[in-house]
């Protein structure tokens, strides 16, 4: 079974420590670069962690969303460390901002709406061959009581007709022959 494993914190609070709610205000660029900077090194050891727990755990996560409440410190990631990016993908964590949370969310339910589909798909051609097989052994079975059902016919009317006069036939001739006077008068 696959499990699309949503992790959605408060990368202020996770990661940079910060007190203020995301997208209160917007902090000047070298406040922005300093807590970019502070959070990129975190975010590393943050990804390696995620890495140890699906080691360790008896859980599946196919996709980790990490989210990054801040879209300066989501653009400052992106322009300037690829290799945090290219760390996290390869770890299958993807990072969302504010403005890409609920895109990717829109994707996740579309891909698990799809999921369910499928397997009710596959349900549904499973039953059908199921039913294509017991269909076949009816009709099998129909054809065969069918035919014995012709063959028990055919005897009735063998045993109805034919058999039937044929043992008609030594009755009547010792009905005649007990009519015969000439057996009366010994008989009498």
């Amino acid at each position: 079974m696959t499990w699309v494993g949503l992790i959605i914190g408060c990368a202020y609070s996770l990661a940079w420590g910060a007190d203020d709610s995301p997208g209160t205000h917007e902090a000047p660029a070298p406040v922005i670069q300093a807590e970019a900077i502070d959070a990129l090194a975190k975010m590393g050891e943050y990804l390696r962690t995620l890495k140890t727990f699906s080691v360790t755990c008896d859980i599946t996560i196919d996709e980790v969303l990490l989210f990054i409440p801040n879209e300066a410190v989501f653009a400052f990631v992106h322009s300037q460390d690829r290799g945090l990016l290219d760390m996290a993908l390869g770890q299958k964590v993807v990072l969302c901002s504010p403005s890409t949370l609920f895109s990717v969310l829109a994707v996740v339910r579309q891909a698990v709406e799809q999921a369910q589909l499928q397997r009710t798909s596959d349900d549904i051609l499973t039953l059908l061959a199921d039913f294509e097989d017991q269909w076949r052994r009816f009709t099998d079975a129909f054809e065969k009581v069918g035919k014995h059902l012709d063959t028990l016919q055919r005897s009735w009317d063998d045993l109805s007709g034919t058999r039937r006069r044929q043992l008609e036939r030594p009755l009547d001739r010792i009905g005649d022959l007990r009519s015969r006077p000439e057996l009366r008068a010994v008989a009498g």
